[in-house]
């Protein structure tokens, strides 16, 4: 999403978005802990965080490819509707 969604509807979407990342977290916590209890849960998501941000940089590369040559084809509005549609979780 970072390296495709453009920046202002990042900024306009970052309350969504961060609900998302939250309950993902959460999932990948009970599944972890379930598995092998608490503290292999924490590694588990200590290690999904470094493995996301060693990768950020190479993202953050083909956000800019894909922004300089990207045509329009969703209108802002667009996006936005299918952003603020209701998921299971809410």
């Amino acid at each position: 999403m970072i390296k495709n969604m453009p920046t202002r509807l990042l900024y306009e979407h970052s309350g969504e978005i961060l609900a998302e990342v939250r309950h993902q977290n959460k999932r990948v916590l009970a599944i972890a802990r379930a598995e092998g209890g608490l503290l292999y849960a924490a590694f588990m998501l200590v290690s999904v965080w470094l493995s996301f941000i060693r990768r950020l940089p190479h993202a953050l590369m083909e956000r800019v490819r894909i922004q300089r040559r990207s045509r329009q084809i969703l209108t802002p509005g667009e996006v936005d509707s299918f952003l603020m549609q209701e998921t299971p979780h809410d």
